[in-house]
């Protein structure tokens, strides 16, 4: 387990778009472990003056310590770190999945901002969750909820491939990273640090269909869908085709499968037969607890440059055959 031996110097970095309320909540629960955590969220970038990004962006050194870390082309958030001298926190908390929706595709200059702010013997931790909330019980509601998860994956990947607009296909296509990037803890991607720790967690829920509905759409793979094309499917014309209406052939399905395609919102159509496969039968009473049992997948990611276990010495190299000098 990574060891943070001073954490008096804390810093815990949230989304741009966090409510205050949420905001104040998550300080509230770092500080009964860090009482003197500072805290700040990312925010959008205003360019104060006239000057084009390459002129901003130069580099400012002072002796061999870099004080402020640039690049040519600047991200559109600010980060709180940006303004924190080199070495100066033990601690670093990327918080409540903000490396992921905000950071991850401007991440090495994220990483290099917290790298350059850490003392030798700080930790960044990246807090985060896997978006896709999972159905585990009753069977039927899991079956038909990996269903609607698999058809939104693949409508996603074929909309931003079919899309003339440039600027949804990058939508689409940075939203599919970034799920696809949650789902493995960012295991996908390269942290700069000589220890890496990654930590599984899950958490477990009673929810309504109504519930995991609302927790389905506000996936942006789904936000983006609806915004364009507000169904999914469309009918197919009616022409003088011999397919039935509703009915898709395609070569490329299996044999014996035949899918039915309809202008209904396909997480409209799981939240009402999640809702017909939790009324009670006949005689029966209706259940108290909400019916469904979910999951959420939360990791933790610890880096740091030694770990609790390494020795404390400068690392020693060895040349086989060869004896480096010692200093007496």
């Amino acid at each position: 387990m990574d060891a943070v031996p001073f954490y008096q110097r804390c810093m815990v970095v949230y989304s741009s778009t966090m409510s205050k309320e949420r905001a104040k909540s998550l300080v509230a629960r770092a500080r009964e472990h860090l009482p003197s955590v500072h805290h700040g969220p990312l925010q959008r970038r205003v360019w104060g003056d006239s000057r084009p990004a390459e002129l901003a962006a130069s580099p400012r050194e002072k002796g061999n310590v870099t004080t402020t870390v640039t690049s040519e082309v600047l991200p559109a958030l600010v980060s709180p770190l940006e303004n924190i001298p080199p070495q100066s926190l033990d601690l670093v908390v990327f918080a409540a999945n903000v490396f992921g929706e905000e950071m991850l595709h401007d991440a090495p200059w994220h990483i290099s901002l917290a790298h350059r702010c850490l003392a030798p013997h700080g930790v960044v931790a990246i807090m985060g969750y896997a978006t896709r909330v999972s159905v585990v019980a009753p069977e039927a509601a899991r079956r038909d909820a990996d269903d609607f998860m698999e058809d939104l994956q693949r409508t996603a990947v074929e909309a931003a491939k079919q899309t003339e607009s440039q600027k949804h296909r990058a939508a689409l296509e940075r939203a599919l990273d970034t799920s696809s990037s949650l789902d493995v803890g960012h295991a996908d991607m390269y942290f700069p640090f000589r220890s890496i720790k990654r930590r599984w967690f899950t958490s477990e829920y009673a929810a309504t269909p109504a519930q995991l509905a609302a927790a389905y759409r506000a996936l942006p793979e789904y936000q983006l869908l609806s915004r364009e094309t507000p169904r999914f499917r469309h009918l197919p014309s009616f022409g003088d085709s011999q397919t039935q209406l509703g009915e898709i052939v395609d070569q490329y399905e299996p044999v014996n499968v035949l899918r039915r395609r309809a202008c209904v919102d396909p997480l409209e159509a799981l939240e009402w037969c999640l809702q017909a496969q939790m009324m009670p039968s006949h005689g029966k009473s209706a259940p108290v607890s909400p019916p469904l049992r979910v999951h959420v997948r939360h990791f933790i990611i610890t880096c740091s440059a030694r770990s609790v276990n390494a020795a404390s010495e400068p690392l020693q190299l060895h040349f086989p055959g060869r004896q480096l000098p010692r200093l007496n």
